[in-house]
């Protein structure tokens, strides 16, 4: 997906739902220049290209009683696609890492 590929009207959308992703069709009709039809139908081909991944709440931590952030630095042995791969599953499987990011440099 390129940059180029986004319109005007697709940019405000994305921009919408940045702002709060929980806009409702009616909403963004009263924001952007489109029908709910011409709306939905541009959400619906935004998430077909992957531009639009997901939707998700941002939840308080301290609500879930998660009152300490520790950031960690870990090093691999190797970039390997295999190592790196297998790093993700463990990652992605442990309950109490909320995210996990790849620096280089």
């Amino acid at each position: 997906m390129k940059e180029k590929d986004l319109d005007a009207l697709d940019r405000a959308i994305l921009g919408a739902l940045l702002e709060d992703g929980r806009l409702s069709q009616v909403e963004l009709v009263e924001r952007i220049p489109l029908s709910a039809t011409a709306i939905a139908r541009r959400i619906r081909a935004l998430e077909e290209r992957g531009v639009i991944q997901g939707y998700q709440a941002r939840i308080s931590r301290r609500a879930l009683g998660l009152t300490m952030t520790v950031i960690v630095q870990i090093s691999l042995k190797s970039q390997n696609e295999d190592l790196l791969k297998a790093f993700e599953e463990a990652i992605a499987s442990a309950p109490s890492v909320v995210s996990c990011h790849l620096m280089s440099g």
